[in-house]
């Protein structure tokens, strides 16, 4: 970041929010955006792990430079109070009796991340920053409904997403005289099968990217255990494309809690034991969000 925005991210309250995977700590973000949080997955335009990745051209990552940009744009208005008191907040005083306008003080609410987000690299005084917050929340969820936002981002969302990019491919030959039909059932029923295709081999992929961590034997029962439910999806419930969670097979649910407790929440664990940042909170997403909004300086006198 520029130097005045890295001035200011010093002299601001930096809150991290920490989490199992799966627990929601995107969407806490997005939930606090009127409460000064930045989404630096969103900038980065990655998921943040080794399913983070977005099909096509949607899900191209910026450029490094841009990356950066984008932070300090996003920084320099959450430190402006940008949401919190509209457009015009000249007037405004924290409850220290500084100008709301200058920045100083304002709590700034992060996604714990490490020091990459895909190909990307979190700027270097941000990363410093991070690992030196004034405190963390951590959401609480059951395994249960972290499987279940498993299962909406990277298995219905992402399947979407993958069918989708192959449409606009699709219409983007027709354009270019590639051929037609694209807009008949039988294309729409070719795309949806390509794009299913794809979002499988893709699952199947990330899955590698992590077998040696994963170790051998793991490895090979969760392969086969993700190939068998992409395979029930095509026999006995179709691809599942409509975001409906019943009709995707239940080996899904398998080799997901299987990844997450066997190895997302024993890496998290270690992680957060290196950690040594105050626990300011700690609740499921609603309770966080709660939290965060009734201790922000900005609309009360509450301090952290």
């Amino acid at each position: 970041p520029s130097s005045t925005s890295s001035t200011s991210l010093l002299s601001s309250s930096l809150v991290v929010v920490c989490g199992k995977t799966g627990s929601g700590k995107t969407r806490v973000i997005n939930d606090l955006k009127e409460y000064g949080s930045i989404d630096l997955e969103g900038l980065a335009n990655h998921r943040g792990s080794a399913f983070g990745n977005l099909p096509g051209d949607a899900g191209r990552q910026p450029s490094q430079s841009d990356f950066e940009n984008s932070v300090v744009v996003d920084l320099l208005r959450a430190l402006e109070g940008e949401g919190r008191y509209g457009s015009d907040h000249s007037d405004r005083t924290t409850p220290d009796g500084s100008a709301a306008g200058a920045g100083l003080g304002r709590r700034i609410f992060m996604e714990d991340e490490g020091n990459r987000i895909g190909n990307l690299g979190l700027p270097v005084p941000l990363s410093v920053r991070m690992k030196a917050c004034d405190g963390v929340v951590v959401i609480d969820q059951t395994v249960e409904e972290r499987v279940d936002v498993i299962l909406q981002d990277y298995v219905l969302d992402l399947r979407r997403r993958f069918i989708e990019d192959v449409v606009r491919q699709q219409q983007q030959q027709q354009q270019h005289g590639g051929g037609g039909g694209g807009s008949t059932d039988h294309g729409s029923s070719s795309a949806e099968k390509i794009g299913f295709e794809l979002h499988r081999d893709y699952c199947l992929n990330a899955l590698g990217r992590i077998q040696k961590r994963l170790g051998g034997d793991r490895y090979e029962l969760l392969r086969e255990t993700m190939e068998a439910a992409f395979r029930e999806d095509i026999v006995t419930t179709g691809v599942g494309v409509d975001g409906d969670v019943s009709h995707i097979s239940p080996l899904h649910w398998v080799w997901i809690t299987s990844l997450l407790v066997d190895y997302y929440d024993k890496m998290y664990d270690y992680q957060f034991a290196q950690r040594d940042s105050k626990v300011l909170f700690q609740g499921d997403r609603n309770a966080v969000v709660e939290w965060a909004k009734a201790t922000d300086t900005s609309h009360n006198n509450n301090i952290l």
